[in-house]
């Protein structure tokens, strides 16, 4: 989505055009009445997703290692109990503990199996969420809004102090992200982050000229 340079052509129509409706909606229904849009936009999905997508990843990973380790403890009980079968030391059918033992086993092998393949899913769910996501600016906070699958919407929202502590990285595609910092009661620190936002430099431009000193 294009900023407009110049702040005076900033409107909230011009803002919002091409935008989802259903982030729009949504967006529309957070603002206060008297509450001025001056900045919104839809992040890079990917930006957004990859820190949860590689996580997710890992443990799927992780899980389906554990998975085949459990089966493979099964079939190794299963393997001795038929050697000391066929020597005439075990009984036939299977003795209790035994069975019990394959039992547990083999379940386990089944349960984080299954987990780690859901894992491997769940990138996807991670990447469809991000793609309900809309940052705004306005006139006294910025917001961060989540539209989820099920209709539920989740805001975020900061009303930036002072002094106001920004910092930004930007990569190679043009997208970067903005770490808002804020100061809560305590004195203990808070970051407001806006991940995989469109132009950042623009962006962060507009936040320091509508929460810096006047």
């Amino acid at each position: 989505m294009s900023i407009a340079r110049d702040w005076g052509e900033t409107t909230a129509s011009a803002e919002w055009s091409g935008l989802p409706k259903e982030l729009r909606d949504a967006l529309a229904r957070e603002l206060d009445p008297d509450e001025k849009l001056l900045w919104a936009g839809c992040p890079v999905a990917w930006r957004v997703a990859i820190g949860g997508m590689t996580a997710s990843v890992f443990l799927a990973i992780v899980a389906l290692l554990f998975g085949i380790a459990f089966f493979g403890i099964a079939l190794d009980l299963w393997h001795e109990f038929e050697k000391l079968r066929s020597a005439g030391l075990a009984p036939s059918p299977i003795d209790g503990p035994t069975k019990g033992r394959l039992l547990v086993a083999a379940s386990l092998g089944v349960v984080i199996t299954a987990s780690g393949l859901f894992l491997l899913l769940s990138p996807l769910r991670i990447l469809a969420n991000a793609k309900k996501m809309i940052y705004a600016l306005t006139n006294t906070r910025v917001l961060v809004v989540c539209v989820s699958r099920r209709g539920r919407v989740r805001v975020r929202s900061l009303e930036p102090g002072h002094p106001l502590e920004l910092t930004r990285l930007e990569h190679r595609d043009g997208s970067g992200t903005i770490v808002i910092g804020a100061r809560v009661p305590g004195n203990t620190s808070r970051e407001f982050s806006l991940i995989g936002t469109r132009e950042p430099r623009e962006v962060e431009r507009r936040i320091r000229q509508t929460f810096g000193p006047k």
